[in-house]
């Protein structure tokens, strides 16, 4: 399975409110998160690269939160 990494706290909790599923979170100074690479989530990326990307507030804010969970799990 191809991956996508990134560094990106924001880009990452963003992707996972756009139904992008999380599937590891790598250690180290700077965590690494890990999506299954797709199309879809390339055109994620680069719409948010392009601050062309609209994402509901709440569903945002959600995806924070667990995101945050799952780092202070590491």
């Amino acid at each position: 399975m191809e991956v996508f990494k990134t560094n990106d706290m924001h880009l990452a909790i963003t992707l996972q409110a756009l139904n992008q599923p999380m599937i590891d979170i790598e250690p180290g100074v700077k965590k690494t998160f890990v999506f299954p690479d797709s199309e879809k989530l390339r055109h994620f990326t680069e719409r948010y690269w392009n601050r062309a990307l609209k994402v509901e507030p709440q569903v945002l804010w959600i995806n924070y939160k667990i995101v945050k969970n799952r780092l202070n799990a590491c």
